[in-house]
């Protein structure tokens, strides 16, 4: 632990603050993410200070990469340590705006091996960097600050339960960025939390803390599967494990993953071939035979042995298993009874089947992410991802679109659920638009109720004229849901195309829904408007990200259904948009100047 070795994280501190004594050492590999992990009070964010110098005890070493920062003899002071701290309130300056923020500290130098546009870029955080702070959420604040931490250029990112103060909803936004972080940069990050579940996204090595030691210290899948140690004993145990895209089933969704020991199948979305991607396999999702099954719904049944058994209770028992015929694969766990234990015989050694009834797919190395991290993929049902996606692809219909010459915060995506009312959120902030004088064009909706107040019709408005440009046919009461006719969706069509012909400041499209999926309804009018460098805003449904996703290569911001971030987003690329206009005018007038003093030379 107190060794100098290139490469290396090593430190050991000891030493009592009030009645909390710690003494715990860690060598952990200097690439990749280690995650130290613990329950509250058990010492992790007092050895992350440590390291970082914010923190002396009177017996501490810390080496890192092959250069001390503390010994016997040396006590490197914080500021001269090169660490990015992450908090876990973002801690921003109120006075400056988020670019301001973000260069504050950081070393002007021009070879920085930490780039500015990069950091921006992968955070996604560009619409964001003429905001103050105080107009930022919970989620974007905590990106801010991790961005600043990177531009410090530090040898070390040290991030203390980034996401403890944040909501579910709001983690779940984060996460892909740090993933994303993993897998772009080669800074090695100690990542700091108590909670396994974001730990499994992208940590690497995993060190366990109690009561102010270590425990353990080891790759990830190696300490979650040994029955020494207690994450192996608790109730929602698993193993994660990285494998290889082999194959994609389109008939049935299904991916091909290979894995130390097999294959699995899993159900999904198409990923590229090659591209890894890590598992979570739950030790109550596998169940073990000891000979395979000739006709079973199971998919996965991959031979195995047996290599630990460990009580669980005094009905139930961890079964630790090794995949491959000779059992040299990945090790994964199995939650079975006491009794299914003895009936089978099972021992140390013996041969068995695993039947892995579920595997869940974390996270993936290709992750596609717009400026707002979508949820995880997930199966979609009536949303089919063809191959009528726009990417960079030239249209014999409509213009040539090339969506990476797209900024992609122009185009804005709602995400909403089939609660939502969204047609009427999107058609009161468009009109509303219009009503201040904004020249907006496209189309929206209103849903027409009965006095049960279930849907039998819809209205469609073009945005330009104002004219209710198709009804459709009413359903009947009791109706769930209908849809522009033939006719609305041609007069929709002409709406959108004068809009842009008229190059609009906005254009709204009402959804991109099953249809547009599907390579149907407005989906080419919308290609348009995108390709044309017009700012759009549609809203896309839960079960249809995907293929909005495959449609725009990935571009765009996905706002939530409410209107205070909508309106936010619209401020900004504005504000944006005058800027451009005033900086445009100011060219033009500097070449009308030059050109006359050309024309009327002086004598």
């Amino acid at each position: 632990m107190r060794a100098v070795r290139p490469g290396r994280i090593n430190a050991a501190f000891r030493g009592r603050l009030g009645r909390f004594a710690l003494d715990a050492g860690l060598s952990v590999p200097g690439t990749g993410v280690t995650a130290i992990f613990g329950p509250s009070g058990c010492g992790k964010t007092t050895i992350a200070r440590c390291i970082a110098g914010l923190q002396r005890l009177s017996d501490g070493f810390c080496a890192i990469d092959g250069e001390v920062w503390q010994d016997g003899e040396t006590f490197r002071p914080a500021h001269r340590r090169p660490v990015g701290y992450v908090f876990q309130e973002p801690s921003l300056f109120p006075h400056l705006s988020v670019r301001r923020n973000l260069l504050y500290g950081a070393p002007k130098t021009p070879d920085a091996p930490i780039d500015f546009d990069e950091v921006v870029e992968l955070l996604g955080i560009t619409a964001l960097l003429d905001r103050s702070p105080h107009r930022l959420s919970g989620g974007e604040r905590q990106r801010v600050a991790i961005g600043r931490a990177l531009l410090s250029q530090p040898k070390l990112l040290l991030m203390d339960e980034p996401l403890a103060a944040l909501d579910r909803a709001t983690k779940d936004e984060i996460l892909p960025f740090l993933e994303r972080l993993h897998d772009r940069l080669s800074l090695p990050v100690l990542y700091i939390s108590h909670d396994m579940a974001e730990i499994e996204r992208f940590a690497d090595h995993l060190v366990l803390m109690e009561r102010g030691r270590v425990v353990a210290t080891g790759p990830l899948h190696i300490l979650q599967s040994d029955p020494a140690l207690p994450l192996a004993h608790s109730r929602d145990a698993a193993v994660s494990i990285d494998g290889v895209v082999e194959a994609y089933d389109e008939r049935y969704g299904l991916l091909t993953l290979a894995v130390s020991g097999g294959l699995l199948q899993v159900p999904s979305h198409r990923i590229a071939v090659g591209a890894r991607q890590r598992l979570r396999i739950a030790a109550s999702d596998v169940s073990i035979v000891r000979t395979r099954p000739s006709e079973s719904s199971i998919l996965n049944i991959l031979p195995a042995r047996v290599v630990a058994q460990s009580p669980l209770g005094a009905g139930e028992v961890t079964m630790v298993i090794r995949l491959g015929p000779d059992g040299s694969g990945a090790s994964i766990l199995s939650r079975i009874s006491r009794r299914s234990q003895d009936l089978l015989g099972l021992s140390d050694g013996i041969g068995v089947y695993a039947q892995v009834k579920g595997v869940s797919l974390v996270r993936s190395s290709d992750r596609t992410i717009g400026n707002i991290a979508p949820p995880a993929p997930e199966r979609l049902d009536h949303c089919s991802t063809q191959d009528t996606g726009v990417r960079s692809e030239t249209r014999t219909t409509a213009m040539p679109i090339d969506f990476a010459e797209i900024d992609p915060n122009r185009v804005a995506a709602i995400l909403y659920r089939p609660q939502d009312d969204l047609d009427a959120l999107l058609a009161d902030f468009a009109q509303d638009l219009v009503r201040t004088g904004e020249r907006v064009g496209g189309i929206v909706q209103r849903n027409i109720k009965d006095g049960g107040g279930c849907q039998v019709g819809m209205q469609a408005i073009d945005l330009m004229t104002g004219r209710e440009i198709s009804i459709c046919q009413p359903l009947g009461s009791g109706a769930m849901a209908c849809k522009l006719d033939a006719a609305g969706l041609a007069d929709a069509s002409v709406a959108v195309a004068g809009a842009i012909a008229q190059d609009v400041d906005l254009i709204v499209i009402n959804k991109f829904s099953k249809q547009e999926a599907a390579g149907q309804g407005l989906r080419d009018e919308l290609a348009d408007a995108i390709a044309a460098g017009i700012p759009v805003l549609t809203a896309v449904p839960e079960k249809c990200l995907e293929a909005w996703i495959s449609f725009t290569g990935g571009i765009g911001t996905t706002l939530l259904c409410e209107r205070q971030v909508i309106e936010a987003w619209w401020q900004d690329i504005s504000s944006r948009m005058k800027r451009m206009r005033e900086d445009n005018d100011a060219v033009s007038t500097t070449d009308r100047a030059t050109i006359c003093r050309s024309l009327h030379p002086t004598t």
